[in-house]
């Protein structure tokens, strides 16, 4: 006798814990994703035992760690640090405040912390080491240090293409209101330096203000090179 089998999904199911703890990112279409996250953004729940066919979840209480995030002593305001498992996966995160602090909560394992700015990642994932199955399920208390995170500043060169010396090159960050330069042009290129890393947006405009090309480019701490122009006339 041929038996065929099917698998039907309620609309609940994809409000519930279930399917956030297996799938993680929710489908913009309301369906089972193609690549599953495990645990994706979850707090407390952390894979134990993680293969494409067998996933193995466990709830942790969670251990509380706070840091701060400064670039040259100045709060990094609007970075936001993530919490990674040892297998790539993020938990919890939080946007770093006005005095440069964040506070996290941390599964059991091997765990490492990642910057981002303006949804792109500032540096590479720094490694906070172990954590202990009963730190993090609360039947063992350690005091541990708060982590600083420092940022290098960022500088740019900006090499202008085919360009008038009656044009002007703004520079915009998107965190930063204040970090706004004009630039009257003479020259074919320009450096700025002592930039928090950040989105920056570049504009050509003329004299009467008009855009003439506009591009974004993120400013990873460090040196940066961008090349702008336009066949404008």
């Amino acid at each position: 006798m041929d038996i065929t089998t099917s698998v039907r999904y309620k609309d609940g199911f994809y409000d519930s814990m279930y399917y956030r703890c297996y799938f993680g990112v929710l489908s913009d279409e309301g369906g089972i994703p193609d690549n599953r996250i495990p645990t994706y953004l979850l707090t407390h729940w952390k894979p134990v035992y993680l293969t494409p066919y067998v996933t193995i979840l466990k709830y942790y209480e969670g251990v509380s760690i706070n840091g701060s995030v400064l670039i040259e002593g100045n709060p990094y305001l609007g970075s936001v640090v993530y919490v990674l498992d040892e297998y790539g996966i993020p938990h919890n995160y939080d946007q770093v405040d006005s005095n440069g602090n964040f506070n996290l909560i941390v599964p059991a394992g091997n765990i490492s912390l990642h910057l981002y700015a303006s949804g792109n990642s500032v540096m590479d994932s720094i490694n906070i080491g172990e954590f202990s199955e009963a730190e993090a399920t609360w039947k063992e208390t350690i005091d541990r240090d708060p982590i600083a995170i420092e940022v290098e500043k960022a500088s740019v060169n900006v090499t202008l293409i085919n360009i008038s010396k009656d044009i002007d090159l703004y520079i915009r960050s998107t965190l930063y209101p204040d970090l706004q330069f004009k630039q009257d042009v003479d020259k074919e290129s320009y450096t700025f330096v002592n930039l928090y890393p950040d989105v920056y947006e570049f504009i050509l405009a003329n004299e009467t203000g008009a855009i003439l090309q506009s591009d974004s480019k993120f400013l990873k701490p460090g040196y940066n090179d961008i090349a702008i122009g336009a066949d404008y006339l």
